[in-house]
């Protein structure tokens, strides 16, 4: 099966580099949507579509290790906090969804926080570069 099979495999670094390059685009959408066109609905759908490659991986991840390893091994600390930013991502989304027809100053503050977590995920690469 692929999702166990990547483990320890060459294809794992290839997997990982990938991951931190979709990590910076990732960042580099939140800095535009928060200075360019912050009221363009496809930001929306730009930022559902990271939270779906994020869940992806998160998903991939505890395939592969298992809920002990995942929260418990080595790694604990940094796939607890991909699961806190995953959580937080699908969070935001829902809000802006299940706020979309009313415009309240209280929730663009709770968004724009919640987008500001996510950023933390770029502290990913530089363990990866470790």
């Amino acid at each position: 099966w692929f999702v166990v099979s990547v483990v320890d495999s060459p294809l794992k670094a290839k997997v990982e580099a990938l991951m931190g390059l979709i990590i910076v685009l990732n960042t580099i959408s939140v800095g535009l949507s928060t200075e360019w066109q912050r009221d363009w609905a496809g930001w929306k759908i730009v930022d559902a579509g990271f939270a779906a490659i994020f869940t992806l991986e998160l998903g991939v991840k505890w395939a592969q290790v298992g809920t002990r390893m995942l929260f418990f091994g080595d790694t604990w600390i940094s796939n607890t906090l991909d699961s806190v930013l995953v959580t937080l991502a699908w969070a935001e989304f829902l809000l802006y969804v299940a706020d979309s027809a009313a415009e309240a100053s209280n929730s663009a503050f709770v968004l724009s926080t919640m987008r500001a977590f996510r950023l933390l995920r770029i502290a990913r690469i530089f363990r990866m570069a470790r």
